[in-house]
């Protein structure tokens, strides 16, 4: 297999290491299924843009407590969705570090039109790190070599990062092989390949592997590809973090094989529309047998939405729905006060200066 591999592969360089990857006929089969799922589109016709942005928001919060909960964060993704909706100030480093990787994935969204470059890295790193990292150290290379992965428990070093001072000249030729389109090579394998390299230079003094998923986040929507806003790699990476960590591993000690970790990649991302369409379906039912309950109440789809998750257990402030269904807070207010006034939300108490309600537990 190494055989066939170094025959057919394609090399880069980026600083003073060199990387290679296969694109064998597997890795083909992959890509063209992502393509079909990604261009026929998930969502029923029926579907409204302000139910796709529920779902948006929703998934990106899903990827950002996924991926910081992969570098320690210590909370439950309820808790934290919670926090993320209702946009509470953060109590502690877990909680701020998610708050900083949902801000990322917003601002990637609002920053997809432009080149790569160095600064535009550090100004990702400077946001996921806010109020975690000593501010000397946020938005600016590493001025050492003393950082190394390695594992937590045992403390085995699987990766010495190159050298501070190849991380400049690794970096620029990294951004000018992502912004070069002179030659075609498939946008899913050039995001993999900025992952990866991001995560072996290790440019930072922390919050790396934070800084690589959310530039692949970018790169794909830079190329076209919508349906990224609904998927959250991190959240299959984190239940198969030892495989994540193996390809890094295997690539590395079979001379930079990039290989191990495309597939590894596009197993994640396969994975991924799946759960995205289980959960589209599950939804889509779910609010199909509400709107059905409550036909003789008149309520828009944002307002059955509500009372569907609340009937779950959970509460809402008038913030949560301005923030989960990007509508105005006009808006939001009137939802809340709709339900309210049919007996279908009750307040239940209040968080700093918003009142909070409940499902009213009302016979339907």
């Amino acid at each position: 297999m190494k055989l066939v591999r170094m025959d057919n592969s394609t090399t880069v360089i980026f600083g003073k290491t060199r990387y290679h990857y296969y694109i064998s006929d597997r890795i083909m089969k992959m890509l063209h299924e992502f393509d079909m799922r990604a261009t026929v589109g998930l969502f029923p016709d029926t579907i409204d843009s302000h139910r796709k942005a529920y779902y948006s928001v929703s998934s990106l919060m899903e990827e950002s407590i996924a991926s910081s909960q992969m570098e320690g964060a210590v909370t439950t993704t309820k808790k934290a969705k919670e926090m993320l909706r209702k946009n509470i100030r953060p109590k502690d480093k877990s909680e701020r570090m998610i708050v900083n990787n949902y801000r990322a994935m917003l601002f990637i969204k609002d920053h997809n039109n432009q080149q790569l470059s160095p600064e535009f890295i550090k100004d990702i790193h400077n946001i996921v790190t806010e109020g975690t990292l000593e501010e000397r150290y946020m938005g600016k290379f590493r001025d050492n070599d003393d950082v190394v992965v390695q594992d937590s428990l045992s403390g085995e070093v699987f990766h010495q990062p190159i050298p501070r001072d190849q991380i400049d000249s690794a970096i620029q030729q990294l951004c000018d092989f992502i912004n070069d389109e002179s030659e075609f090579l498939h946008p899913i394998i050039k995001g993999i390949i900025l992952h990866y390299a991001i995560a072996f230079i290790h440019p930072f003094e922390d919050g790396n592997g934070r800084v690589a998923r959310t530039l692949f986040y970018w790169y794909e929507l830079k190329s076209g590809y919508w349906l990224m806003e609904y998927l959250a790699l991190s959240r299959y990476i984190k239940d198969h973090k030892g495989k994540y960590e193996e390809s890094y591993v295997f690539g590395e000690s079979d001379g930079n094989d990039m290989t191990y970790f495309i597939l590894y990649n596009l197993k994640a991302l396969m994975d991924s529309v799946d759960k995205f369409e289980e959960y589209l379906k599950r939804k889509i039912e779910e609010e199909r047998m509400m709107k059905t309950k409550l036909s003789d109440y008149g309520l828009n789809d944002r307002q059955i939405r509500v009372v569907t998750s609340l009937m779950n257990g959970g509460t809402v402030t008038v913030r949560s729905v301005e923030n989960q269904y990007m509508v105005s807070l006009n808006t939001a207010r009137a939802d809340i006060r709709t339900l309210v006034d049919m007996g279908l939300l009750t307040e239940t108490g209040r968080e700093v200066n918003m009142k909070v309600y409940s499902w009213s537990g009302k016979k339907i």
